[in-house]
């Protein structure tokens, strides 16, 4: 019995959704900025996407007061701003950014393209796929061996 085929399997149709779903986040990143963040007594961490990266901020503050006191009430906050300046949808693969701001508080910045990510993504999905077809090639050759004609004698 041959192994089911590709387009039949699970693994391949969310693949094609987080594919479709990464490409759409790209490409209506252009010319908005979007945040989701929640901040803590001690520390702020937000995820934006912006034209062609995703970035991921923590902000943490070593002198207890808290930064909500400061910055944002707690809890969680979104928000959708227009982008004034328009950089290019093909950003470098990744950044990193570490940085004092105001006396006690720390900022921790990475940058993924959304390209980086895409192509990320592409190649685990493909090894995996490649890797399940191998897989049901070999089960289904320990299953179902394949039948052995019996040879005549010679007297």
């Amino acid at each position: 019995m041959p192994p089911r085929p590709i387009l039949r399997s699970k693994t391949f149709w969310f693949g094609i959704f987080i594919l479709i779903s990464l490409c759409g986040t790209w490409l209506s990143s252009a010319g908005w900025n979007r945040q989701i963040a929640w901040t803590g007594s001690k520390f702020d961490i937000a995820a934006n996407t912006t034209t062609g990266a995703l970035s991921l901020h923590i902000t943490s503050d070593s002198t207890g007061h808290g930064l909500s006191n400061s910055f944002f009430p707690p809890g969680l906050r979104t928000s959708k701003d227009p982008q004034e300046d328009h950089p290019p949808l093909l950003q470098p693969p990744f950044k990193f950014q570490s940085a004092d701001k105001h006396g006690p508080w720390r900022e921790w910045t990475l940058t993924l393209a959304w390209w980086f990510l895409i192509l990320i993504f592409l190649i685990s999905w493909s090894f995996l796929l490649i890797w399940r077809s191998r897989r049901m090639k070999h089960l289904g050759t320990s299953i179902h061996p394949p039948s052995e004609t019996p040879t005549k004698k010679e007297s």
